[in-house]
């Protein structure tokens, strides 16, 4: 896939041996922890928040149309984000609680599967 990376500004950039490409000069959200490139795809996928809350954003990029997937957990504990290839995430999350922070998995419709839990293993990721 391609090398994706953001900065606290909210942008998204795409990178190469070319440089840095601005992919969304014009982002929905205030503010973004994570984004993803699903090669499969060919769509972008953010953790963000905007007005309307935290939500996953799917960005496509023929259309530069961006749709927002419910996040099942708190946007603000997310640290990595990473397109499946079948139309969802895999996020990290930061969270101590029980049941709520290790690796999830997050569907198209935002349903999420707790696949290790980090109180369990006691890792991040």
């Amino acid at each position: 896939g391609l090398p994706v990376a953001t900065r606290p500004s909210g942008r998204v950039y795409e990178c190469s041996a070319l440089g840095a490409v601005d992919l969304f000069p014009a982002p929905p959200w205030t503010t973004l922890q994570a984004a993803s490139y699903d090669p499969v795809t060919g769509r972008y996928y953010a953790i963000a928040t905007d007005s309307g809350g935290a939500a996953i954003f799917v960005i496509d990029p023929a259309t530069t149309s961006f749709s927002r997937i419910p996040s099942p957990i708190a946007a603000s504990s997310v640290q990595d984000l990473f397109a499946d290839g079948v139309g969802g995430v895999y996020l990290s999350n930061s969270s101590t609680t029980a049941n709520t922070g290790g690796l999830w998995r997050v569907d198209g419709s935002g349903n999420g599967v707790l696949l290790i839990d980090r109180t369990l293993t006691g890792s991040n990721h």
